[in-house]
């Protein structure tokens, strides 16, 4: 009907017309306002709610029952002994087991890298060294992501790619062997001070990739060769 009026005393005709007298078009704006406000407190209530309610998984940590010693695999903790093949077995063999922890006791087991797998957790024991080997083919070549790339570089001391739920922890120490590491590469920018960091072959203490809710805790890391821990496209991670 003509007569039929919106409120603050605007026809249907000035509305859409932009006839209204400027009162009525406070009131309009008013009321935009507050639909607005109302609007965004329905969607600030929401996003809280969905924040507080999210679950977050808990860091578990799979078979944590089952722990086999480093030394019933053969490692040796002289502190000269390699012991790469030794551990590398042990983890194998634990995942071929349904999974568990590896426990390094008292001791300094040096090492190059060794490979974790999914459902196999690491424990340094009070008193346990894992020590990275000096010798730089001890760390093989592999595609791995490092500055932004994905590119050709030695594997870390300790690398895990896609372990779930894992753990790596103890009152226990993982050296690097560093110095000789950071010697060549500072005698290369000595050289040539274009010299980047890829270019001079170097491990890093750590390296997970693609581990969802892991955690690492009360270790002692020191003198790695290149970068001490790297995490990469990992979730849920506790250090």
């Amino acid at each position: 009907p003509k007569a039929l009026r919106y409120d603050f005393g605007m026809t249907r005709r000035q509305f859409f017309t932009g006839s209204a007298n400027l009162s009525a078009w406070r009131g309009w704006k008013n009321l935009f306002q507050l639909a607005l406000l109302g609007c965004a407190a329905i969607l600030c209530a929401k996003t809280s709610a969905a924040s507080v309610s999210e679950p977050v998984p808990p860091v578990v940590s799979p078979a944590e029952t089952r722990r086999f010693s480093a030394t019933d695999y053969g490692a040796t903790g002289d502190g000269q002994t390699l012991n790469t093949v030794a551990l590398q077995k042990a983890i194998d063999d634990i995942a071929a087991k349904g999974g568990g922890t590896l426990r390094i006791p008292p001791g300094t087991f040096v090492t190059g890298s060794i490979f974790l797998k999914p459902g196999v957790n690491l424990h340094l024991a009070a008193g346990a060294v894992l020590k990275g080997s000096t010798t730089l083919k001890d760390y093989p070549a592999v595609i791995t992501r490092i500055e932004g790339l994905q590119q050709l570089l030695v594997a870390a001391l300790i690398n895990a790619s896609n372990c779930p739920h894992l753990l790596i922890d103890g009152a226990g120490t993982m050296h690097g062997s560093g110095k000789p590491f950071w010697v060549a590469f500072w005698q290369a920018i000595t050289r040539n001070p274009r010299t980047m960091n890829v270019e001079v072959k170097r491990p890093r203490l750590m390296f997970l990739e693609q581990c969802h809710d892991a955690r690492i805790a009360g270790l002692h890391l020191k003198n790695s060769g290149f970068w001490n821990v790297h995490v990469y496209g990992c979730d849920h991670l506790v250090i």
